[in-house]
């Protein structure tokens, strides 16, 4: 059977909640407009999401993790991101969580 590949994430994205397996949060810088100072953009993909100013007090990985705390923090999430990895994309980072395996 074939699946799309967005309907292959979609289920998988479905299987990870309903086996009570954390997330992954993407996040993106966003530069400054007009009207708006430079931001930091959190989501997962089940809809959350969160927009921070630009912590300039941190390093890069930094400000994209405190978009992380923000998001958690947001949505009342008892995840314990104490000890998360993070890897580099296009637009930003990737955080996930160590127990998050493939069995």
């Amino acid at each position: 059977m074939f699946i799309e590949n967005d309907k292959l994430l979609m289920l998988s994205q479905v299987y990870f909640l309903e086996v009570g397996k954390m997330i992954a949060i993407q996040t993106k810088y966003i530069g400054a407009s007009n009207t708006k100072g430079s931001r930091i953009k959190a989501w997962t993909v089940n809809g959350q999401s969160v927009t921070i100013p630009f912590p300039h007090e941190f390093s890069n990985e930094k400000c994209h993790f405190q978009a992380v705390k923000a998001l958690v923090e947001k949505y009342g999430l008892e995840w314990d991101i104490s000890n998360m990895r993070f890897g580099g994309v296009k637009e930003g980072y990737v955080f996930c969580f160590s127990d998050s395996i493939i069995q």
